[in-house]
């Protein structure tokens, strides 16, 4: 009410606008800015897409070809036969080989005796007398004492009678010794007729009667 009372007022001039009434602009520097640079980048990025494509679809460099005439072709090739014939090569120098005094065949050491057994080997510190192998001696040694032990023990030999019909298998044998005396042997030598005889005869009393005499 003030306001339109002072504008109201006989001393008011009508042409004269108060500084608090009109409308006010709005600043369009930022967007001007902004668009700016949204156009610079898209500008650079075709740039870059044309430079691009344009190495792309540029042809590929082959080598450099040398300009030149047939002349100039064939001189490369064959050189300086231009005659059309070319000389032999020249054949190759053998060296010479040194001369010099003619060296002592080879001396081949072969036995007297082809069919002679090889020696032993020889002792270094003493060549005449062979190498003392340990295990030869203890070999030579257990096989002289099992010499003198079987030359030292009693002959016997095992007779095993034959069994009569009665007697059971895998008795024990009567005579396991050696007979001492003459009487021993005719014994013996009786005995081993009358289970033959046993053997023979189908007879049991006599089978009876054998191995009786036989166990007397």
């Amino acid at each position: 009410m003030t306001e339109n009372a002072d504008q109201m007022a006989p001393d008011a001039s009508p042409g004269e606008v108060s500084k608090k009434a009109g409308v006010r602009r709005v600043n369009n520097m930022p967007m001007y800015i902004l668009g700016g640079v949204l156009l610079s980048f898209v500008l650079v990025m075709a740039l870059v897409a044309a430079d691009r494509a344009a190495k792309q679809n540029a042809p590929a460099d082959g080598p450099k070809e040398k300009a030149g005439n047939t002349s100039m072709f064939a001189k490369e090739i064959a050189g300086d036969k231009t005659g059309g014939l070319i000389e032999p090569a020249s054949p190759l120098k053998v060296p010479d080989m040194p001369t010099g005094p003619a060296s002592a065949p080879l001396e081949i050491a072969r036995p007297s005796n082809p069919d002679a057994p090889p020696a032993p080997p020889a002792n270094p510190g003493n060549p005449g007398q062979p190498v003392n192998d340990d295990e030869a001696q203890r070999i030579r040694m257990a096989k002289m004492q099992m010499f003198g032990e079987a030359v030292k023990a009693k002959t016997t030999v095992r007779v095993d009678a034959p069994r009569s019909n009665g007697s059971a298998p895998g008795g024990p044998s009567t005579y396991t010794g050696t007979p001492q005396t003459r009487d021993e042997m005719l014994n013996r030598i009786a005995a081993v007729q009358q289970q033959i005889d046993a053997q023979r005869s189908n007879d049991p009393t006599a089978a009876y009667q054998a191995r009786l005499a036989q166990i007397r």
